[in-house]
This record gives structure tokens, sequence and C-alpha cells, in this order.
């Protein structure tokens, strides 16, 4: 009888370690359906070598979208260079250009909302950025109104649910690629 409760008992277990790992999403409102149909249009319609900006919460965009990002805060290299560059692209992402003013954590507090274009064009032009995600709540899920224009809604709003804008930085693959028509 003891041998049949065990194996009940590891039968059960197994069943719940048997099963696929789902990956978590982030926190905030990054959880669930709304930043999986935002991974889903990604996948569906921006091309695959695309590469992201995305929020600083966030840690399964390249599994569910398929799709290159800038840098993520989770992803953390191994080795000195790597990690060398990796905080340079956590800086230029998520903090202000005047390390003297921590407090202007555009990316982490406010969600690329504040982000002024400056900081965007630099995120285009260094990295080769093509899109940049927004996420509408702050790290405790409140909705961020913006409140002053600077600069992120001047970009191509390709894709738009309650919790997430998706906006298109530039059409530089698709300038090159007529630039290398028209050119003899």
């Amino acid at each position: 009888m003891a041998v049949l409760a065990s194996g009940m008992t590891f039968y059960g277990a197994l069943g719940k370690f048997s099963k696929p790992m789902r990956p978590r999403s982030c926190s905030g409102a990054s959880r669930g359906e709304t930043w999986q149909e935002l991974c889903r249009f990604a996948r569906e319609n921006t091309e695959k070598d695309a590469l992201f900006v995305v929020p600083y919460t966030t840690r399964t965009f390249r599994w569910f979208a398929r799709r290159g990002e800038v840098g993520v805060w989770k992803d953390i290299p191994q080795d000195a260079g790597g990690l060398c560059e990796w905080w340079e692209r956590m800086q230029d992402q998520f903090y202000a250009f005047d390390i003297n003013k921590p407090g202007q954590t555009y990316g982490r507090a406010g969600s690329f909302t504040q982000m002024p274009k400056a900081k965007i064009e630099l995120l285009k032009t260094k990295y080769g950025a093509d899109y940049i995600v927004r996420n509408k709540h702050d790290l405790k899920g409140r909705h961020i109104l913006m409140k002053t224009r600077n600069g992120i809604e001047d970009y191509e709003l390709v894709f738009e649910n309650k919790d997430f804008e998706l906006r298109r930085l530039s059409d530089t693959k698709r300038e090159e690629a007529a630039q290398d028509q028209a050119s003899p």
C-alpha cells in the first residue's frame, strides 16, 4: 500500500513538472494577454532583423516576439567586455544624459513616456533601433499620462492596446533599399 501511495505521489509530482515551463513576462502591465498581443504583432508585422527598445521591466520580448532588443536589464553578461557594453546600453536606454541627475530615470520609472527625443534619436543612431515599446503604466501599475510633449508621439504608432504602444523609429531600412535601387 505504501508503494502504491508513493507511486501516486510521484506520478502527481511528475505531472506538475512534465508540462513545458511558460516564461514569465514581467511586472506590472507587462503580464498576460496584452503583452503577448504586442509580441505577436511584432513577430508577425515587423522585419525579422528589427531591433526594439523595450521597457525596463520586460524579460520575454525576445521569446515571444522573436525579435532583437537593444538591451535588457535582466540579461547581464558574465565577461568583463560584455558587462561594460551591457552597462553602457542600460545607461543609454534607462538613464538621463546627465549622470549627475540620478532622478532622471526615463525608462525605469516613466517607461519611456518622458524620454526626450534626443535620447530616442541616440538609441536609433547608436544601436540601430527600429521600434520602441512604451508601457502605458508605471512600475506600480498606475496609468501614465503624457502631460508634456517629449517627442515619442512624433514617431509612427504602428500598434496599440490598453497597456502598450509600439512606435516605428524610422524607415531607414526601406530608405537604404530605395537608395540602393536608385544608385547606378
